[in-house]
């Protein structure tokens, strides 16, 4: 169906229930140009909601929806669902506000790295930095991120004292350390990597 087609059929309204352009930027169907030109005529929050949250639109489609949302549960829903595309998840989270969202994607260490930093440089909580620097699990680089932004001496002391994390890891965090004792313990403990000895020995007064 060409533009000019579509556009006259809408504009005679021969069909009944939805508007001729939301129907046709709702059908996946259609040609990309086709729907955004359809969506350029609708200002219906539901459709470009329904449009955003349905992952088998193509990117060009939900971005353009999105950018028409007003709604902020629409963008945490997106966000935070891990089957939509990195793009389209970076799209929302910038216009993410609320802080449990950015909490979320942070400590789920399903979610690509890429979401992950996103969502810490938004974080303004210490429990999350601290829980996700302590898991070893998660990946050395949001791990030094986290760490990054932690205040809390204990923090850095655990980590420092644990030698099943990487020597990447416990050097970051012995470089924050203020506590003597801490450096004691791990130069006293020859279960400790020579590397990581001589670094604590090095801090020792």
């Amino acid at each position: 169906m060409s533009i000019a087609t579509t556009i006259v059929q809408a504009q005679e309204g021969q069909t009944t229930g939805k508007s001729t352009f939301e129907q046709i930027a709702l059908n996946n169907k259609n040609s990309t140009e086709i729907r955004i030109l359809a969506l350029s005529k609708i200002t219906d929050q539901s459709i470009f909601e329904q449009i955003a949250l349905n992952n088998r639109n193509s990117t060009e489609i939900r971005k353009l929806a999105l950018s028409k949302i007003n709604d902020q549960s629409v963008f945490g829903q997106i966000a935070l669902n891990n089957s939509n595309s990195t793009e389209i998840r970076k799209l929302a989270l910038s216009e993410v506000n609320d802080q449990s969202v950015f909490r979320q994607i942070a400590l789920n260490n399903s979610n690509s790295t890429e979401i992950r930093k996103l969502a810490l440089s938004e974080v303004n909580d210490q429990s999350v930095f601290g829980q996700i620097a302590l898991n070893n699990s998660n990946s050395t680089e949001i791990r030094k991120l986290a760490l990054s932004k932690i205040t809390d001496q204990s923090i850095f002391e655990q980590i420092a004292l644990n030698n099943r994390n990487s020597s990447e890891i416990r050097i970051l965090a012995l470089s924050k350390i203020t506590n003597q004792s801490i450096f004691e313990q791990i130069a006293l403990n020859n279960r400790n990597s020579s590397e990581i000895r001589k670094l604590a020995l090095a801090q020792i007064k």
